[in-house]
């Protein structure tokens, strides 16, 4: 006898797709990032480079998750309830870790890339971050908004950031650059509403995967630009 434990409010497994492709996206924008480096030695990128590479790994934990909630589970008729309880509680120890992971790794990613765009008084924003990252994680175990909040208020800075970076600077790149941040923003938002609506849901899937795909088109067309430089 089967029994299919699925996710109504996760669209039966297309944000397990939709993820795929960020994690895709996220090791080739850390690629890209690492080639950029090679050619102009800018440790930026590099470090730019391991931010991407600790979102890509958040992001598989995050399948993890959609992949335990869409688990078909095969029961015997001996034992039947006994079986039940113990492969449910099992796939809920299972769920609670990949969660908590995947708020780890974000948390840290994120963190990494506002630290890269502010230099000044490194060690204290480290600290506070640390803290404060920290914190909503813990927190967002009983309330999963405090963890999308928290990111949130970190990607504003790093909007704002490179918003006045293209303001200063007016290039293509620095633009591109901007709106990529600006859809994961957006997208990270209304993740907070999630419990509200399920369209909620899948639009902060969708915006991530539009912001991510800017910014590998963009680090593509700079690596490809210092290449040219270079040559």
């Amino acid at each position: 006898m089967a029994f299919g434990i699925f996710s109504i409010e996760r669209f039966y497994g297309i944000d397990v797709i939709l993820d795929t492709l960020i994690i895709i996206i996220s090791g080739l924008i850390s690629v890209q990032s690492k080639k950029i480096y090679s050619i102009i030695k800018d440790k930026d990128y590099k470090r730019f480079s391991m931010a991407f590479a600790l979102i890509g790994f958040a992001f598989l934990f995050k399948i993890i998750i959609g992949l335990t909630i869409l688990h078909t589970i095969e029961i015997t008729e001996i034992n039947l309830f006994s079986q039940i309880g113990n492969i449910i509680e099992n796939l809920q120890i299972i769920n609670f870790y990949s969660i908590l992971f995947f708020k780890i790794f974000l948390m840290v990613g994120v963190i990494a890339l506002f630290l890269i765009t502010n230099k000044n008084k490194k060690s204290q924003n480290l600290f506070l971050l640390i803290y404060f990252g920290t914190i909503s994680v813990i927190l967002s175990i009983y309330a999963n908004f405090i963890f999308y909040f928290t990111i949130s208020i970190i990607l504003s800075l790093l909007v704002i950031y490179f918003y006045k970076n293209f303001k200063e600077n007016p290039s293509q790149h620095r633009k591109l650059t901007f709106l990529a941040f600006l859809f994961i923003l957006i997208g990270n938002t209304i993740e907070i509403f999630n419990v509200y609506s399920n369209i909620f849901y899948i639009s902060y899937e969708i915006l991530l995967f539009v912001g991510f795909s800017i910014l590998f088109t963009n680090h593509l067309r700079i690596r490809n630009g210092k290449k040219k430089n270079k040559n």
